[in-house]
């Protein structure tokens, strides 16, 4: 592997990884021991995207009850999953 290769955390889309992490009661995602943290640029791009879905509600970013704990619920990328569920 290359010395200078970007990890996969730090090039991914990480809207799945922080709607499981809010499911699982870690609110504190930008304090998450990440094994290679991303940018914060694209954990905020991941918020901005499950605010836009409607399965973050309130100004502490938690998930709506029930349609956030149903849409982290399906093994699928959230967006295709709130599709499902409308």
């Amino acid at each position: 592997m290359w010395a200078h290769a970007t990890q996969e955390m730090q090039r991914s889309n990480l809207v799945s990884c922080v709607i499981q992490l809010k499911a699982l009661g870690i609110d504190n995602i930008l304090g998450f021991d990440w094994p290679a943290p991303p940018s914060p640029e694209a954990m905020i791009r991941a918020l901005e995207v499950l605010y836009s879905l409607g399965v973050l509600l309130d100004d502490d970013a938690k998930l709506t009850s029930p349609l956030g704990f149903q849409v982290a619920e399906i093994p699928l990328d959230p967006m295709i999953s709130k599709m499902i569920l409308s």
